[in-house]
């Protein structure tokens, strides 16, 4: 038996670390996405936006543009879209998460 049962152990440990890093991972991308085209919906944007920083700062400057009673509506996503790109970004920044980062191709936004 020996070292099987010390390897089989470590590589499950490895394959649910990874597991569980991507699924968060992909969880706090797809919030920021949701948070970002709902802010593009209620500042009432044509424009064709991808959910990137720099766009997510053009809708914010769009944003400080309204008047307040138009900017109540926005707030909520506004304020979301920022925490989960701010979220987002710290785990990739992490030791043990960018290594997962890495191996599945992500980059922060």
């Amino acid at each position: 038996m020996g070292f099987i049962p010390i390897f089989l152990t470590l590589a499950g440990f490895v394959f649910l670390f990874y597991t569980v890093v991507e699924n968060s991972l992909k969880n706090k991308q797809k919030a920021f996405e949701e948070q970002f085209y709902l802010l593009k919906e209620k500042l009432a944007v044509q424009e064709h936006l991808k959910p990137t920083r720099a766009n997510l700062v053009h809708l914010e400057n769009i944003y400080l543009k309204k008047n307040p009673a138009e900017k109540e509506a926005a707030k909520g996503p506004l304020s979301q879209s920022k925490l989960y790109l701010y979220q987002y970004n710290r785990l990739l920044a992490k030791k043990p998460y960018n290594f997962v980062a890495k191996i599945s191709g992500r980059q922060s936004i």
